[in-house]
């Protein structure tokens, strides 16, 4: 399976779910709401606030990750090895609080907090106590104003979201340095479309923190309201330096080298993050992309074996290893393991695995082979009655260099009409106007436009045409492009179609320059096939030593019938890549 999303989340406040891990030396305690055993209604806003304080006071501990959380469900998603679930109550003029701490594995108490204290004081120097025997260390907590924590608390507790943000906003206008306040509300406000109010409060927040700890945590959430990515990674920094062994930071932090293509950068933050955990399957996925991408091979084959003896039932390790190995360019043994990914679980990816060791072997130079193994991913999508199981053929000859074989047999397809028809008319197009067949590709862009049903199978068909339009300048291709897609799409697709206009067109420097752009922000399903076009148009354009930087690495092969586009860089890129770093 490709690079995970690398969606930006706030991992230091939630901690990101992830694959479940076995057991490290790192402990991750969670922190749930304590039970309020008094008849006292008004002391409830404790309970709510207890973890809240007791994960901010042990924060950083050594060998220790604490995460307050609102409920138990999560528990395995959140590799939790220990839970702290407590009580308190009121007994005379003292308020008395205990806890356990609960083993997950074992599910057997391994300690107990018991404290006591005046009423008078509240619940915060009881809390101290137990962080203490908790993780042998309890910073102090930035508020000691009560009447702004049972505000925080009552916050915590409600479970409508305009009180909730309310309650905590007034928590944070009472004492500012309650930062935790602040990254309740601010969320809250955003998501009713209070952007600038949200960024406002997160601003006050920061510049109020009294601690190093404070204000990464604000710094954290202001890069995400702002898409700041050097705003989040600066804060994170902080935090993971605070906290070591927090594999999520580091994981977050090797996220956003990625999407900066400073791979060095990325596999030395999952390298921490494994150190932290190294029982935490998905980071050594992370980690061996991250070392690939850099051109780190040895060092990506290493990451995919502890990937696969800590989980060698799971088939995507062997699907990472096979994608590893071909970026590698060792296409034999990197078709040997996509079979093994599909044989450990023969629904795993739909079948996917047989085409990627079907191009495998292709590239190995067994056509014959190939072919058969391309069957057996047909036979796949079969059984799953893979409406376009034909034109996926069909675009496997195309991209294995039987072009005539390919138009044939979609121009059958396209002959039974429908959506399917549709579909294949536009890869028609398309493949006509690759080979310079322009004026026929006009007329089978505009059947298939007369075919189309869906949403899909219009844009498929509108983008055929417009593809197919007479040479023009890159200002005209621009122009054309506003024209066919509608100012409501992302602006990253309207740069995509501009790209593949461009590059059609033989226009690669200017193709070069937006496709640099788009990759910046590029998802993985999209990555290679942008990073293949990118290296063409460099080396097109004459920049040979761009090229082989670019294309250091194969990039991974397409998924037949899946993308209009592919037939614009592979095969092609084998010559490219031969080309550049020759």
């Amino acid at each position: 399976m490709s690079f995970k999303t690398l969606a930006i989340g706030l991992l230091v406040i939630l901690p990101g779910c992830g694959p479940k891990a076995p057991s490290t030396g790192v402990q991750r305690v969670a922190i749930l709401p304590f039970e309020n055993l008094s008849t006292d209604a008004s002391l409830d806003w404790i309970g709510s606030l207890a973890p809240v304080i007791v994960a901010r006071q042990t924060a950083g501990a050594s060998g220790m990750v604490t995460v307050s959380l609102a409920a138990d469900h999560d528990l395995a998603a959140q590799r939790i090895t220990s839970v702290v679930r407590g009580y308190y109550q009121k007994e005379g003029s003292q308020l008395r609080l205990r806890a356990a701490l609960h083993d997950v594995a074992s599910a057997r108490v391994v300690r107990w907090f018991d404290q006591r204290g005046p009423m008078a004081g509240g619940p915060l120097p009881l809390l101290d106590n137990v962080s203490r025997e908790l993780a042998g260390k309890a910073d102090p907590y930035p508020s000691s104003n009560q009447e702004a924590l049972a505000m925080l608390g009552a916050a915590l507790a409600s479970g409508e979201a305009a009180k909730r943000a309310e309650l905590a906003e007034a928590a944070f206008h009472k004492d500012p340095r309650l930062t935790a306040a602040a990254l309740e509300a601010a969320p809250l406000r955003a998501a009713t479309g209070a952007g600038a109010e949200a960024v406002s409060i997160i601003e006050a927040a920061m510049r109020a923190a009294s601690s190093d700890w404070d204000r990464a945590q604000a710094g954290t959430l202001l890069g995400f309201l702002r898409r700041d990515r050097d705003q989040l990674a600066g804060a994170l920094e902080v935090t993971a330096r605070i906290a070591p062994a927090n594999a999520d930071v580091a994981r977050q932090l090797g996220e956003l080298a990625t999407r900066k293509r400073d791979y060095a950068k990325a596999a030395g933050w999952f390298a921490k993050a494994t150190d932290a955990e190294p029982g935490y399957i998905g980071l050594w996925n992370l980690r061996a992309y991250a070392e690939a991408y850099g051109l780190n091979f040895s060092g990506a084959k290493q990451s995919t074996k502890r990937y696969r003896d800590l989980a060698p039932l799971d088939p995507n390790a062997y699907d990472t290893t096979g994608e590893i190995l071909w970026m590698a360019g060792e296409f034999a043994e990197a078709g040997q393991s996509f079979v093994q990914a599909q044989e450990k679980d023969p629904q795993f990816s739909g079948g996917l695995e047989f085409a990627k060791a079907a191009f495998s072997l292709w590239m190995a130079g067994d056509a014959a082979a190939a072919d058969s193994m391309f069957q057996r991913y047909l036979e796949s999508r079969r059984a799953l009655s893979d409406p376009i199981v034909d034109l996926r053929h069909a675009h496997w000859l195309f991209l294995s260099g039987r072009q005539d074989q390919a138009l044939t047999m979609a121009a059958k397809i396209a002959g039974t009409g429908g959506e399917i028809g549709s579909r294949a008319l536009s890869f028609v197009s398309f493949w006509h106007t690759r080979i310079g067949q322009r004026d026929l590709a006009r007329e089978e862009a505009a059947k298939a436009a007369t075919l189309a049903r869906s949403p899909g199978s219009q844009s498929m068909a509108a983008l055929a045409g417009l593809f197919a339009q007479p040479k023009a300048s890159p200002a005209e291709w621009q122009e054309r492009v506003g024209k066919v897609v509608g100012p409501q799409a992302p602006a990253s697709f309207r740069t995509s179609a501009v790209v593949y206009a461009l590059f059609l067109d033989g226009h690669y420097r200017e193709a070069a320059k937006l496709l640099d752009a788009l990759l910046s922000d590029a998802t993985p399903g999209t990555v290679d096939e942008l990073q293949a076009l990118l290296g063409g148009a460099q080396l097109l354009a004459g920049d040979k030593q761009a090229a082989a930087r670019t294309l250091g690495r194969w990039p991974l092969p397409p998924q037949p019938g899946e993308s209009l586009f592919a037939s614009l860089w592979f095969p092609a890129v084998k010559d490219w890549r031969a080309q550049a770093l020759k």
